[in-house]
């Protein structure tokens, strides 16, 4: 049997009064702990209720499941019926049975001992002794015994079977005595809590009360409450901004009509640290954050600094400086989240169809190769971070790993930061090619051959400048822009000379081509994304262009809405990648295609210079 799977195990304490079923995976550890809770106590071994045979094995466990275990004490072990119970000796000898019947019931009402069963013999006989020595003082001390008549029965009788029990006397004096004992009864009964649902000997049981079941009337009273005394621990907070805030403020407090200078100002930096620092806080709690538990967080934020809160230069605000904070923080978490998390059988129809448009273009069996174990001597070259150990055959042994790497839920600078060998061309053009099953160089390819005949389009085009026969790749990729209605700024971002890899600050999250001026009319060629490099560099745009690319699908990006429509023409002009269904893409779309690239592509084709 699987001990994967729960089984209902039967079990009982050593009094054998304590009997219940309880759910445990079929190993003895689990029975163990799942009696112990039942039982309240500290379990130590297993044996058979009904002959003590100790459980050894998960094997014999599984055989015998249908069978009453005795669970028992470190200290406790198995003792036979007749030692606990001396009522069910010779009961085929009704006098014999009806003596320890008023023995034990006497035992019950006048021993001091708070245990009514114990399972030492001796100490019931010793006890048997004493209560006979006491009936032989107290002669008209009577028990009714349960389903006898009710006629009562002297304790003469009990001990001389031969004495007359008709004498009338008696029998007047007994029902005296018999209502002693019963009033005598019930206050133990009292005293000691006793149920009769506890005696599995009694056919009638005292039917239990309803359990009122009392539910909130909220939905997610539990994801509230993980939040609920969360407070925004300031000294996690950067340095820098806590004083850029605190003399934001200061100004603020001291001049409440006059506009703040620009130096004192927040940028958009400082803004989406604060974020940023807030929401990896609250992640520390829960992945999973609520719009609601974000509203109020941010109004915690402008209640310590509400200089964060806008007005215009007179004064006047709406009341809502919250509101973008919010969002940034919701923004935030939803990119760490993004398709990281454990399939979920029953997401719904958008969550279905944003996860399905994310890897448009790709081959499902692509995602499903993940693993986080591999040999250490693939381990110990991918940290080495040498081009020429990724042989072909060493990409194919560490794909599944490197995969694995790819999806952690944590932050790119620190997935690159463990292992700096991502960034390398040559696997991410292997990844690309494993994911879409296009060649990444097959982009260089099909420009080169549609680089004359795109110069000799434009001279078509009067709303914008022609291109000559000695133009750059960057100026053609600027006039495809263009004539998308898109500009080449948006993914192209200038950088001046000298200008160091930290420095490189960034206002979108989504991958972008970072070039820096070089001199002599020469630039070296990044991509980033979330302020974090992800390519090598490059002096060639168009590779570039064919690394960006990679990133998208390697990384699970969806193209940024302003370059949009450039991404998806190179995707389906140069890359030869066209989905059946869905897109990267955020652009407009009617009737699943996007409607000024499919144009565009369509009037480059079409056209002839003859």
């Amino acid at each position: 049997m699987n001990t994967n799977t729960l089984v209902v195990f039967n079990i009982c304490d050593s009094t054998r009064l304590h009997r219940v079923a309880i759910p445990a995976f079929g190993t003895i550890a689990s029975l163990i702990q799942q009696g112990s809770i039942a039982l309240e106590r500290n379990i130590a071994s297993i044996t058979t209720e009904q002959d003590g045979c100790r459980i050894t094995s998960d094997l014999v466990l599984n055989v015998y499941k249908d069978k009453l275990f005795m669970l028992l004490d470190a200290d406790e072990m198995w003792t036979p019926v007749v030692n606990i119970h001396p009522l069910v000796e010779n009961a085929a000898n009704p006098t014999e049975t009806m003596l320890k019947t008023a023995t034990t019931n006497s035992i019950q009402l006048y021993s001091s001992d708070d245990n009514l069963f114990s399972n030492k013999r001796a100490d019931q006989e010793s006890s048997a002794s004493i209560f006979l020595q006491q009936i032989q003082d107290q002669s008209r001390i009577v028990t009714v015994l349960p389903g006898t008549s009710k006629t009562p029965v002297t304790s003469e009788a009990i001990l001389n079977p031969e004495i007359d029990i008709q004498d009338a006397q008696l029998q007047n004096n007994a029902t005296q005595s018999t209502n002693e004992v019963l009033v005598l009864e019930e206050q133990v009964e009292e005293a000691v809590g006793y149920d009769e649902n506890c005696n599995p000997n009694n056919p009638e049981k005292r039917p239990s009360e309803d359990i009122r079941l009392i539910m909130s009337s909220k939905k997610h009273a539990s994801s509230e409450l993980k939040f609920q005394t969360f407070e925004v621990n300031w000294e996690k907070i950067s340095d820098n901004i806590i004083s850029r805030l605190q003399n934001f403020q200061k100004f603020r407090d001291e001049n409440p009509s006059q506009c703040v200078p620009k130096l004192l100002q927040m940028t958009k930096t400082d803004l989406s640290g604060l974020a940023n620092s807030v929401v990896d806080q609250l992640r520390m709690i829960d992945t999973q954050i609520r719009a609601d538990v974000m509203g109020t967080v941010s109004k915690q934020i402008l209640n310590a600094f509400p200089c964060l809160s806008f007005v215009d230069d007179d004064g006047y605000g709406s009341g809502t400086g919250h509101v973008w904070l919010k969002h940034k923080m919701i923004n935030r978490n939803s990119y760490l989240n993004r398709f990281k998390e454990p399939y979920v059988a029953k997401a719904d129809c958008i969550e279905l169809r944003r996860n399905r448009n994310v890897r448009a273009g790709t081959n499902k069996q692509y995602w499903e190769h993940t693993n986080n174990e591999c040999g250490k001597d693939v381990i110990s070259k991918l940290s080495r971070d040498e081009p020429a150990l990724l042989t072909h055959e060493f990409l194919q042994a560490s794909q599944s790993y490197v995969r694995y790497r790819y999806d952690e839920n944590i932050p790119l600078k620190d997935i690159l930061g463990k292992l700096p060998v991502l960034r390398r061309r040559i696997l991410l053009y292997y990844h690309f090619e494993c994911a879409t099953g296009v060649s990444a160089d097959s982009l260089e390819k099909y420009y080169t051959a549609k680089r004359s005949k795109i110069i000799d389009f434009s001279k078509t085009n009067r709303k914008i400048e022609p291109l000559d026969t000695i133009t750059s790749d960057y100026n053609i990729f600027e006039y495809l822009c263009r004539l998308l209605g898109e500009n080449i700024e948006d993914i192209v971002i200038l950088k001046e000379i000298g200008t160091k890899m930290v420095d490189i600050t960034l206002n979108c999250s989504g991958p972008v081509i970072v070039a820096i001026d070089c001199g002599n009319d020469e630039r070296m060629y990044y991509v980033f994304a979330d302020q974090t490099r992800l390519s090598e560099g490059t002096k060639n745009v168009v590779t570039a262009v064919a690394d960006l690319m990679c990133i998208h699908y390697v990384h699970n990006f969806m193209y940024m809405k302003q370059v949009s429509k450039i991404l998806e023409f190179v995707q389906e002009y140069f890359l030869k990648i066209l989905p059946a269904t869905g897109s990267k893409s955020n652009a407009t779309r009617k009737g699943q295609q996007q409607r000024v690239v499919k144009r565009v592509i369509a009037a480059i084709a079409n056209y002839s210079s003859s």
